[in-house]
């Protein structure tokens, strides 16, 4: 978190959206197995059900709502990391160029690169 500055409410929010996507993806399941239930109870007068297309409705909402979540803070939690990435090299630019040259020479393109 030292590395995302001023970018760590976006972590944060990540974080939270992700908690809260997993806590809403398992409602629709609820909603499948009322669904279930009605069909199950009313077997075979279809005709009483009075709730399936409610309860389907339900469950179709909270799937994209959650997925709306997802992709929410998966946006978030790649932004952040990008961030923080640029962060990383940023501060390791900054070390190498406060160093000796004849230290940088002494390590060689390749392994400074590295």
């Amino acid at each position: 978190m030292q590395y995302a500055g001023k970018h760590k409410i976006l972590t944060y929010a990540s974080l939270f959206l992700a908690g809260l996507y997993a806590a809403l993806a398992l409602v629709p399941y609820i909603y499948i197995w009322k669904i279930i239930k009605e069909a199950i109870e009313i077997m075979p007068n279809f005709n009483e059900a009075k709730l399936m297309v409610h309860n389907g409705w339900m469950a179709v909402i909270f799937s994209l709502t959650s997925l709306l979540l997802y992709f929410t803070g998966l946006l978030l939690s790649h932004k952040a990391a990008f961030r923080v990435s640029t962060n990383m090299r940023k501060k390791c630019i900054n070390h190498i160029m406060k160093m000796p040259i004849g230290k940088i020479n002494d390590f060689g393109s390749g392994r400074l690169k590295k």
